[in-house]
């Protein structure tokens, strides 16, 4: 008999439920916060623009993908917008469980440990769970990609969808393009590369080709609008530097030194992956994973506000 995908299974054991009615409770005080934090204001402005009739990176701009502020845009007022966010964690919480699932197989202890603290990260204010910001939107397709990656049968359509929901992320927020480099070098190292290399350049192919789809849509779209040139350089193009527009100091400098911690942390992963790669043969594969994952979660540490993702898969360690 043929073996029901995991996605079709929507049971939830009962300790899972009370973690989701544990997050909804923590929220429900966000949903009649005033209007006051910088970065939303930013992000319902935009949406009211929308709402408008205003085209966004034409007469309104701001630095990031246009999900988020269509997002806001759906939700009208701030009510809305902490609701819709409320939600969308216990699909992401959800979601996460299946993934400790896979990752952890039959230890218990683990899938509850690790989803609880994947709750309590991703809601309390303390570490800004109850802004509406990209990161949070942007990790329940990464998660979801990643149940389609490392399900036990990889196919081609199962890795094209997770490319699409990478780059649904991405279009949160674009430095979840690094979640691609994640699995393919995931692929490298756990792969015999003289049987398998192909395999493995077909599957990256599909899945590059997956992420490209919706962002190459929305070029589209923006392009009949009007406004490509701006929508790439404003979504795409600035989310590395604009953070020096804020030290003024930083602009007479090279390159090399404005993004030397960039560089510093890049040059750090790629000797992470040697040496993971040197030992492989001693290591599981899931471990491997992890290892990836906090590996270009360190280099993603260097973009602006991208500490939600280091919290979020901190329970790996």
């Amino acid at each position: 008999m043929e073996k029901t995908h995991w996605i079709h299974r929507i049971h939830l054991p009962n300790w899972v439920i009370s973690i989701l009615a544990l997050v909804l409770i923590l929220r429900i005080p966000s949903f009649f916060e005033p209007y006051y934090y910088g970065d939303e204001m930013i992000y319902m402005t935009l949406g009211q623009g929308v709402r408008q009739g205003m085209t966004l990176y034409k007469d309104l701009h701001d630095n990031k993908p246009p999900l988020l502020y269509l997002t806001a845009a759906i939700s009208e007022n701030l009510f809305w917008f902490k609701a819709i966010l409320a939600f969308w964690s216990l699909l992401t919480v959800a979601l996460f469980y299946k993934l400790s699932v896979v990752l952890f197989e039959k230890n218990l202890k683990a899938h509850k440990v690790a989803t609880l603290l994947f709750a309590i990260l991703t809601t309390i204010p303390l570490l800004e769970g109850n802004i509406a910001n990209a990161e949070l939107f942007m990790i329940g397709p990464t998660i979801l990609a990643f149940l389609f990656l490392l399900g036990k049968e990889l196919k081609p359509k199962s890795i094209f969808m997770a490319g699409i929901l990478f780059g649904i992320a991405a279009l949160f927020k674009i430095p979840a393009l690094f979640e691609l480099p994640v699995i393919v070098f995931y692929w490298l190292i756990t792969t015999d590369l003289k049987k398998g290399w192909k395999a493995i350049a077909t599957n990256s192919i599909i899945l590059v080709a997956g992420f490209a789809t919706p962002i190459l849509l929305t070029f589209v779209w923006y392009f009949f609008k009007g406004v490509l040139p701006e929508y790439i350089k404003a979504a795409f193009l600035q989310n590395v530097g604009y953070v020096s527009s804020f030290r003024p100091d930083d602009v007479q400098k090279s390159f090399l030194t404005k993004n030397a911690p960039l560089l510093v942390r890049g040059l750090i992963v790629m000797i992470g992956v040697t040496v993971v790669f040197l030992s492989k043969k001693k290591l599981s594969n899931r471990f491997i994973f992890l290892c990836f994952k906090i590996k270009f979660i360190h280099i993603c540490s260097s973009f602006p506000h991208f500490k939600h993702i280091l919290n979020i898969w901190s329970y790996t360690f």
